[in-house]
């Protein structure tokens, strides 16, 4: 039908803060708060996936010109804790919430992954802020905040480009907490969202995300009193290599000895998912020979 009167206008205004935004820094008016407040009420009401792609696009071209002028931080960050919040809704009350959640992440994404590489990641404060309580004891966090933690951290490994920068720092604060929420998180939503997460880092680059979270991983695999966590670790450590394809090559020789290990497991389903990964494995086997001759020339 026709759009009522009150969806003109809200199309209207967001429209002209949309153009205000596109003309750039220096033509931004003294005060910002009224364009932000036309862009985050379409970001909620508009009701056709073209206009809300443009809102997002908006947002993320304004949070953009806000990161490197010392005046907007104040409004930056309640911009970005404002999106976070949507991000993290949980739906309750029907398909609006869940259309508004995923528009905020859409925008988080543009935000994070078209930012220049010399912002890291605690420059966008209320989104590092978000991720941490994965710096502690995921066992004593809260199960909201910890959802939250892992929905915001799953944000940031879909949007970091390749050879990111930021990478080794995030892995450095979050990834034993990612990987311990993969393979012992309460639900298995969070599970999921977090194995999703570890795998995107290794598309990012394979050999850091290798090295960090390795050793996280291999006592897990070690553990033969906790037999679904360690099962859940051989499926996490079967995506990863999945992912990796032949990039996993200069790490066959630390991990073949465990996946031979790992067929022989009491559990039938860790068996299975051991015998898998040694047949990626050995498949790169050849690759490997390389990174054998690189050691003993050391």
């Amino acid at each position: 039908g026709t759009p009522s009167l009150t969806k003109l206008s809200m199309r209207l205004s967001a429209s002209i803060a949309g153009a205000i935004v596109s003309c750039g820094r220096n033509n931004l008016p003294p005060k910002i708060t009224p364009l932000i407040r036309s862009l985050m009420t379409s970001l909620k009401n508009v009701d056709t996936d073209t206009r809300k792609r443009e809102t997002c696009r908006h947002l993320s071209n304004l949070v953009a010109i806000m990161m490197d002028d010392p005046q907007f931080e104040k409004t930056r960050c309640k911009v970005l804790t404002n999106l976070c919040n949507l991000a993290c809704e949980t739906v309750e009350s029907g398909p609006d919430e869940s259309n508004t959640c995923q528009w905020a992440k859409f925008t988080l994404k543009l935000i994070i992954s078209s930012s220049n590489d010399h912002h890291n990641l605690q420059q966008f404060s209320p989104i590092w802020k978000r991720l941490s309580v994965l710096s502690d004891d995921v066992k004593s966090t809260t199960n909201e905040g910890l959802s939250d933690a892992i929905v915001i951290i799953n944000i940031v490994s879909e949007s970091l480009p390749k050879k990111s920068s930021c990478l080794l720092d995030i892995l450095n604060s979050f990834s034993n907490a990612i990987i311990e929420v993969a393979c012992d998180g309460e639900s298995e939503d969070l599970r999921s969202k977090a194995s999703l997460t570890v795998v995107n880092f290794c598309s990012i680059h394979v050999e850091i995300s290798m090295k960090i979270m390795i050793p996280t991983i291999l006592p897990i695999l070690g553990d033969i009193q906790n037999d679904i966590k360690r099962t859940r670790c051989c499926g996490l450590l079967l995506s990863m290599i999945q992912e990796m394809g032949v990039a996993v090559s200069p790490f066959v020789l630390q991990l073949l000895p465990v996946a031979m290990r790992l067929m022989t497991d009491p559990v039938e389903e860790c068996a299975k998912l051991a015998a898998s990964i040694f047949a990626l494995l050995v498949r790169v086997a050849p690759l490997s020979a390389n990174y054998i001759d690189e050691k003993h020339d050391f």
